[in-house]
């Protein structure tokens, strides 16, 4: 299974167990629709996820309840390493290709001895 199909499941499954979670409490209690859809679905489902990440730490297997046992793997592209190693790296130019460089050089050497 891919990282993209393994990360969706494990964000869907906590919204979809918090819309039922409300919706089975607005079933036993007065509460209007409204208010189950805005806070108490997103606050469940942000619980339940809470909850069960703090549970697969200990017991991995744990994960399943989000979905998926396995939390993604991500890594980063060749290409975008290189692309960031470049913003962070300043080009290195050798001496011959600046002159400036290249007269200061000159500058520094000692004199000869006699």
């Amino acid at each position: 299974m891919s990282n993209y199909s393994k990360s969706a499941m494990r964000t869907i499954t906590p919204i979809v167990v918090g819309y039922v979670a409300a919706l089975l409490i607005k079933a036993g209690f007065n509460v209007d629709s409204m208010q189950v859809m805005t806070v108490l679905g997103p606050v469940l489902s942000s619980v339940y996820y809470l909850v069960v990440r703090a549970i697969e730490d200990k017991f991995p297997k744990a994960g399943m309840l989000l979905g998926h046992p396995a939390t993604p793997k991500y890594t980063l592209e060749k290409t975008v390493v290189q692309a960031i190693d470049k913003l962070v790296t300043p080009e290195k130019t050798s001496p011959a290709k600046t002159p400036a460089k290249k007269a200061s050089t000159a500058a520094k050497k000692p004199a000869p001895k006699k």
